[in-house]
């Protein structure tokens, strides 16, 4: 058995604009040479040592499941060092928050902002677990 690596997440996208402005604008991603698969243009973005490819939807394009709710991938997670600090950041640039940084355990606090098609990215923070002071 080979070992695996890690190569790419592909989406469908329902709109090459909002999703190079959420991703590139507001995340910071870079935009790669897109890649041409099966005679069509896939959108092509690093972001946080992730390669997200995304292909263009045929239309109508159906009514994106929120993320939440959906079947199979709904989010993506990214470590950050501070989520608050890192939630407050992009909030700035534009991305509009889903769920503001929650403590999901004693070493985990994480956000999540909505992005295009109803997926999630979510912040997620590890730290050290707080001891209680007597």
């Amino acid at each position: 058995m080979s070992n695996l690596s890690f190569d790419h997440v592909h989406y469908r996208s329902s709109n090459f604009d909002k999703t190079k402005k959420f991703y590139i604008d507001t995340m910071n991603g870079v935009l790669l040479p897109p890649e041409e698969l099966d005679g069509k243009t896939h959108l092509h973005i690093a972001l946080g040592g992730v390669s997200l490819l995304f292909a263009l939807s045929s239309e109508p394009f159906p009514e994106p499941v929120p993320a939440g709710e959906r079947l199979g991938t709904y989010h993506i997670a990214f470590l950050v060092e501070n989520c608050k600090k890192a939630t407050q950041y992009y909030e700035d640039q534009g991305a509009k928050v889903a769920i503001p940084p929650t403590d999901y355990s004693d070493t985990i606090t994480a956000s999540f902002l909505e992005a295009p098609d109803g997926m999630w990215v979510e912040l997620k923070e590890v730290h050290a677990p707080v001891k209680n002071k007597r």
